[in-house]
């Protein structure tokens, strides 16, 4: 019976934390061409100088937001007004390969115009087969007058045939306009790995942890009665 009753205040007291909202480093991602939210989330750099006709990236960010099931995106790139072509690799079972069936492309297009911008965001398997468009002509990126540097988008977990906490990599190539020579594209020289855990959300997390304790309760209980 101490036992139960000490087990009981453990889970108690885990309540009582999860009930706490946790600190975070970086606010919710809002996709709406304001980049401020981005500040403290994770992101890799990769060298400048390496690219040209604007597809000279400096960061590449990820983040998710609690109980949301989409993972979102930002690029940062030098000043241009040059439109650019996104390329995002997705190794889905975490192999290596990222032209598998299983595996997903996503393409995202970003162009600049004087007082906005236009960004498509489609998504493709792994083998090139057309799934769906996730967005079509919308203002996820900084304007010509703005400088042009950034550009945010998502894609939802359900479209990517993922779940919370898997592992994944992500490549990424930034290509010039399609019908534009003499341009160098620009690739992360190493692939993202990534299990996005936290898009479970708080709730499904406690929910988790209560169910886990309530199990180990009742087992101790049960072992308390056979050694009686």
């Amino acid at each position: 019976m101490k036992n139960l009753q000490r087990w009981s205040l453990l889970f108690a007291l885990m309540v009582s934390i999860l009930a706490i909202s946790p600190v975070r480093a970086a606010g919710l991602i809002v996709l709406d061409s304001l980049f401020n939210d981005w500040v403290g989330q994770a992101y890799v750099t990769d060298p400048s100088g390496d690219g040209n006709n604007g597809t000279d990236f400096t960061k590449f960010y990820f983040a998710t937001n609690p109980g949301v099931s989409t993972l979102f995106f930002m690029l940062e790139r030098l000043p241009s007004d040059q439109q650019i072509i996104i390329w995002q690799s997705f190794d889905m079972n975490n192999n290596g390969i990222f032209n598998e069936p299983e595996d997903r492309l996503v393409q995202v297009t970003y162009e600049p115009k004087k007082n906005n911008s236009k960004v498509d965001v489609t998504v493709y398997t792994g083998t090139n087969q057309f799934i769906a468009q996730i967005a079509n002509n919308t203002d996820y990126g900084e304007s010509k007058n703005e400088g042009g540097k950034k550009v945010e988008w998502g894609v939802p977990m359900g479209l990517l045939g993922m779940t919370p906490g898997q592992t994944i990599n992500i490549g990424l190539t930034v290509a010039p306009e399609e019908n534009e020579g003499g341009a160098i594209s620009d690739s992360l020289n190493t692939p993202v790995q990534w299990s996005p855990a936290n898009a479970l959300g708080w709730a499904l997390l406690g929910l988790i942890l209560a169910a886990a304790v309530f199990w180990m309760a009742r087992l101790r209980q049960r072992q308390d009665k056979m050694g009686a």
